[in-house]
């Protein structure tokens, strides 16, 4: 996770008690996003900035070589032989009113 993931769940999970309920409610730990930079930075050091990625980089990391394997695989599939990629659909330059110079 980036510090700004980090910062953003802790922003959403510290329940900001609503205006006009609860006034003995505790208050929010962090004021903003600034604040809640900051704060993390000083009391779990710069590395609390990076909590959770080893785990998302755990999860991402065979969720993207899956979808570029398919990726890959599905284009030698689809690509004339001799060619890295599938082609792209042309106009018939007949059926056009003016000469192409892709053509």
């Amino acid at each position: 996770m980036s510090p700004a993931d980090i910062v953003k769940v802790r922003l959403q999970c510290q329940g900001v008690p609503m205006q006009g309920h609860a006034a003995g409610s505790p208050r929010p730990k962090y004021r903003g996003p600034v604040h809640c930079l900051l704060t993390i930075a000083r009391e779990e050091g710069v590395l609390g900035l990076y909590k959770g990625a080893q785990a998302l980089a755990l999860r991402d990391g065979p969720a993207f070589a899956t979808y570029f394997t398919t990726y890959n695989v599905i284009c030698e599939k689809l690509s004339p032989p001799g060619q890295t990629r599938p082609g792209t659909i042309r106009p018939n330059p007949i059926s056009t009113p003016y000469p192409s110079p892709l053509f």
